[in-house]
């Protein structure tokens, strides 16, 4: 969550289910803007990418802190 500026809206460190949904847009200008990956033939083109909010397994009603980012080159 700290990789990403401003999403954070009620300051307590976690993100919930509605700061998500509002915040995903943000989230995915951030990593197409911010992450390149290079072959021996330059820049490789962002094809597709998946979000999802890490929640605890013991306790997945819990905000989450982390998010996975997955993307297809």
């Amino acid at each position: 969550m700290t990789a990403f500026a401003d999403i954070d809206s009620d300051g307590d460190g976690k993100m919930s289910a509605d700061e998500f949904i509002e915040h995903r847009p943000t989230i995915v200008s951030a990593v197409k803007n911010g992450v390149e990956l290079f072959d021996k033939n330059g820049a490789l083109s962002l094809e597709g990418m998946m979000l999802s909010p890490v929640t605890p397994h013991d306790k997945p009603e819990e905000q989450s802190e982390h998010i996975v980012v997955m993307g297809r080159f």
